[in-house]
């Protein structure tokens, strides 16, 4: 059973919780109340971004419909861990209202901030095969604000995809295969780059995933933390309070309250 969009109206349906078991999800976060009928506006805009990533991809409309309107939706509050690495890699997320933080643990305790996602985005996606020879999570997943998140069973996406003519899937094909390239280039990129340099490149990026533009710039949803920042761009905490520092002398970013305003994206991007 799935929740389906009609005449504007969220319908809720979850699946049985005990076929969620083996995946080391948060039953108690699942069985909290889904959206009443205020809250509902509030979440649209993560479905307008993710409806507009899909069609990025080519994707036919029925098909992206298809993966939309078809899911569970599920509650995890802020701070919450949504799932650990290692944690079988059976369910695909999608982020209808909130920010998740996608962290990689290392052997002493520590663990390395990869990614903030937000409204529209997909995760949950990367994966790794275990030492019992299933797929497992390959980031620890912890929600950075309230959230609202969309649980896309694998068969399902299976299904949508069996239904694809063999040119939509040759295409589907070449652009995953060009995202994850895109990726590793990035990547790589990013560790030759000088902290300042991979500071603005945060930056922009959070400007474009997770922003909302206004007549002085685009606000940045997350309120990030020094250490926040340092723990993205592999620095110090000392060292990022003194980049920042600078481009607010520069205007290229303001504080607005708890959270960045970035006024020159263009300026980062180049």
């Amino acid at each position: 059973m799935y929740p389906r969009q009609k005449r504007g109206i969220w319908r809720e349906h979850r699946l049985p919780l005990t076929r969620y078991a083996s995946l080391g999800l948060n039953y108690e976060e699942m069985a909290r109340p889904i959206l009443n009928k205020k809250d509902q506006k509030e979440y649209w805009e993560g479905d307008e971004r993710l409806k507009a990533n899909l069609a990025d991809w080519r994707l036919p409309p029925k098909v992206a419909a298809e993966l939309v309107e078809h899911y569970t939706l599920v509650r995890h509050a802020k701070g919450s861990t949504i799932f650990t690495r290692g944690s079988p890699a059976d369910v695909l997320y999608w982020i209808r209202a909130g920010l998740v933080a996608l962290y990689y643990p290392l052997e002493d305790g520590r663990r390395i901030l990869a990614r903030l996602c937000g409204p529209g985005e997909i995760f949950g996606y990367a994966d790794f095969i275990s030492d019992t020879g299933h797929r497992a999570q390959s980031f620890e997943a912890v929600a950075r604000t309230n959230c609202q998140i969309a649980l896309l069973t694998h068969e399902r996406v299976s299904k949508v995809l069996r239904e694809l003519d063999s040119e939509t899937l040759v295409l589907l094909l070449e652009r995953v295969s060009t995202a994850w390239s895109m990726e590793q280039q990035r990547l790589v990129h990013f560790l030759g780059m000088h902290f300042r340099e991979r500071l603005e490149l945060v930056l922009a990026d959070l400007a474009k995933r997770c922003g909302v533009k206004d007549d002085r710039g685009t606000l940045l949803l997350a309120e990030l933390s020094h250490e926040t920042l340092a723990e993205m761009i592999a620095s110090s905490r000392p060292i990022v309070s003194k980049l920042l520092a600078d481009m607010m002398e520069e205007r290229i970013i303001i504080r607005d309250g708890g959270r960045y305003l970035v006024r020159k994206i263009q300026k980062l991007q180049t």
